[in-house]
């Protein structure tokens, strides 16, 4: 219970960050999603259960917060998070899948959520940027790891 309610309250954080000064910060074309980054980092040290519960918490409060429908982004981002799990559990191991992943989730989402009208240039911008902050709160979580109960996965082994 305590981990839910410590992975609610940083999606919080993460969705009032990215709403209200990020986009304004890095420019909308490159704003990354970080929602996506923090539970895809979650993802890749191993704790898939935290890392779902992550992303649906934060894509329920990226619809309160924002103009979306409600539940829609939760059901886009817990799907490609499912499938891109089991994508990497049966197909495809290493870093290099888990990179291709964010850059895919990222895709995804911007093309279901805002369509075809932001271009694909900027699209692939914005997923790069969430890529690269996938890879911060990766090595982040790496220093509270032992937080979620157990050591993870990593990739130096």
């Amino acid at each position: 219970m305590k981990k839910n309610l410590t992975v609610t309250f940083i999606n919080i954080i993460l969705v009032l960050i990215q709403g209200s000064f990020l986009r304004e910060l890095m420019g909308p074309e490159i704003a990354p999603n970080l929602v996506i980054a923090f539970a895809y980092s979650l993802l890749f040290m191993g704790f898939e259960d935290i890392s779902l519960t992550s992303i649906f918490m934060g894509g329920l409060f990226l619809d309160l917060f924002g103009f979306n429908i409600v539940g829609l982004s939760p059901l886009v981002l817990t799907g490609s998070l499912i499938l891109f799990k089991y994508v990497k559990k049966y197909l495809f191991r290493g870093w290099l899948s888990n990179i291709v992943i964010v850059f895919l989730a990222e895709l995804i989402y911007s093309f279901v959520i805002f369509g075809f009208s932001q271009g694909l240039f900027s699209t692939w911008r914005g997923a790069l940027s969430t890529l690269i902050f996938s890879l911060i709160f990766y090595m982040l979580n790496q220093r509270f790891k032992n937080f979620f109960g157990r050591a993870g996965y990593s990739f130096n082994k």
